[in-house]
């Protein structure tokens, strides 16, 4: 199906509508053509206690003239207020009628399978979705369609719940700043920094392995990490992950971070120590790791907060 604009409309739980469009023109008087179908409309509506529960979906065209900058911005608005919070709709304008190009999304796009449960349980059942991108002439795949949800912290839960809490909120908020990116953005750096989306994920997929699977419990660093030369490049894990699609990279984290739930889960109290000690022959209790991974979080997502926002601006994230 040949697309002439898109745009990806997302309302957040607080509210706040945030538009993503194409930058490609349709040709020049198309203006003054009337009675054009304004693509299709997906709707996603996310809401209620169970998030990540599909509530509403609709395909419709509405016809109207067409604009150099292809989908009217009133009617992207319109589309973005009409969104329940924690909705997403993807627009198309497209050369077919309704029916026609509902049907080639279908097959194209594949949107029966749009779903998306991006609690800190799920997170490995990201959805992705592509859509043609006239301006690069090439499918685009953009990572599912729904911000990852705000993990709860409960208020006066006992020591292990509320620091376990803490650190699957910090996994969340890093893998939202990487919400919505191409692999392209994904290794944008920052200046003067060399750090980029991807390296901060790639290094901290390691660092969950390093402290739970290798100190905590005293196993073996796995692949594609064990074999890292790490005399050649100190931060050699960052540079693996800058090779990885972006579907790769939330791959390696996810499997690394449920490796580390289910040592934490086998432990038998905060207060058990690590199998391996430290330089000086001292040993790490379960407490002093949770502590520490929080600490590691909360710093990179700062980092990760400034490079999202030096990418596309954005800081309307739900943490």
């Amino acid at each position: 199906m040949e697309l002439e604009d898109a745009a990806v409309v997302y309302k957040n739980e607080r509210g706040r509508v945030k538009i993503t469009q194409t930058t490609q023109k349709v040709a020049k008087g198309s203006q003054l053509l009337f009675g054009g179908w304004w693509g299709l409309l997906i709707g996603l509506l996310l809401g209620g206690p169970l998030l990540g529960a599909v509530i509403g979906a609709a395909v419709f065209g509405i016809g109207a003239h067409r604009l150099d900058l292809g989908i009217d911005d009133d009617f992207i608005k319109k589309a973005g207020a009409a969104l329940k919070p924690g909705g997403s709709a993807l627009l198309i304008q497209s050369n077919r009628s309704p029916e026609e190009a509902a049907r080639a999304v279908e097959a194209e796009l594949g949107c029966s399978t749009f779903s998306t449960e991006l609690d800190a349980k799920a997170t490995e059942r990201t959805s992705s979705w592509k859509v043609m991108d006239p301006s690069i002439g090439d499918l685009a795949t953009v990572r599912a369609m729904t911000r990852p949800a705000t993990p709860p912290i409960p208020l006066a839960a006992e020591e292990s719940t509320t620091l376990l809490a803490f650190l699957d909120f910090y996994r969340a908020a890093l893998l939202d700043r990487a919400w919505g990116l191409s692999d392209e953005q994904l290794n944008i750096e920052h200046q003067p920094s060399s750090l980029t989306l991807s390296r901060l994920i790639g290094h901290m997929s390691l660092v969950e392995y390093e402290w739970f699977r290798v100190r905590f419990v005293g196993g073996e660093m796995p692949e594609p990490f064990a074999s890292l030369d790490w005399d050649a490049d100190r931060d050699a894990e960052m540079t693996l992950a800058e090779t990885w699609p972006v579907d790769e990279l939330l791959s390696h984290f996810n499997v690394a971070v449920s490796d580390s739930r289910a040592r934490v889960e086998a432990a038998t109290s905060l207060d058990q120590l690590s199998a391996r000690p430290d330089s000086e022959g001292e040993h790490w209790n379960l407490r002093w790791i949770l502590v520490h991974m929080i600490e590691e979080y909360a710093r990179h997502c700062g980092h990760a907060d400034l490079i999202r926002e030096s990418i596309d601006g954005d800081v309307d994230h739900p943490f």
